[in-house]
């Protein structure tokens, strides 16, 4: 079973490394750092993004979205 996972890990690993990720911290290629293309293995102490490619953070669900069981309104 053990060999199956790992055999299984180094697919994986080994398909992120082909596409442009990283094996090292999982990341794939569309999820690198948008500022300087690298990945979570690297620092990003001075990366800065545009304003224009910065999204908000939603504070919540939109104003008429219909309640969910989590909601108390």
């Amino acid at each position: 079973m053990s060999d199956q996972i790992d055999r299984l890990l180094f697919l994986d690993d080994f398909e992120l490394c082909l596409t442009g990720g990283c094996f090292a911290c999982g990341l794939e290629a569309d999820q690198m750092c948008v500022a300087c293309g690298l990945c979570n293995c690297d620092r990003h102490d001075t990366c800065t993004r545009e304003p224009s490619e910065r999204t908000a953070t939603p504070s919540g669900p939109p104003a008429n979205s219909p309640p969910t069981s989590h909601d108390h309104r």
